[in-house]
């Protein structure tokens, strides 16, 4: 692939400055006092824009009754199968699942003389001939 063919390439990108560089001094693009804060009118107007289109009045496909938006959405989630499990965890919150990661309510913290005779017979050597059987302590002492 020739480079006529393809102009615009990763490499010659780079090259080129995206925008244009803010100027020395001031420059009424940069914010001194940081991001500008969303103001409580916007948010207030954003909610009040949410309630007026779930409160508007649609016609229910299917019983042809005059029902707001709100209403519609909540039967759907509450007639599918796979909404209703979200809906639920969104309300309810998810159930904790108690998982034992001991051995049959045991502890899980091994015996070190029985995993050293264990070694030690897998290793074929005597138990009662080892001298290194008497540097571990046993539960009797």
């Amino acid at each position: 692939m020739s480079d006529e063919l393809a102009p615009y390439t990763a490499e010659k990108q780079q090259n080129k400055p995206r925008g244009k560089p803010l100027a020395k001094g001031f420059d009424e693009r940069r914010w001194l006092k940081g991001r500008p804060k969303v103001p409580k009118d916007k948010l207030a107007l954003f909610d009040g824009l949410i309630w007026e289109i779930l409160s508007e009045e649609v016609e229910h496909p299917i019983t042809k009754e005059k029902v707001d938006r709100l209403r519609l959405m909540l039967r759907s989630m509450t007639t599918n199968k796979n909404q209703q499990d979200k809906l639920l965890d969104r309300v309810f919150g998810k159930v904790q699942e108690r998982v034992d990661v001991t051995t049959n309510g045991e502890s899980l913290k091994p015996d070190i003389q029985e995993v050293y005779d264990s070694i030690v017979r897998k290793l074929g050597l005597d138990v009662a001939d080892n001298e290194a059987s008497e540097v571990i302590p046993t539960k009797s002492e």
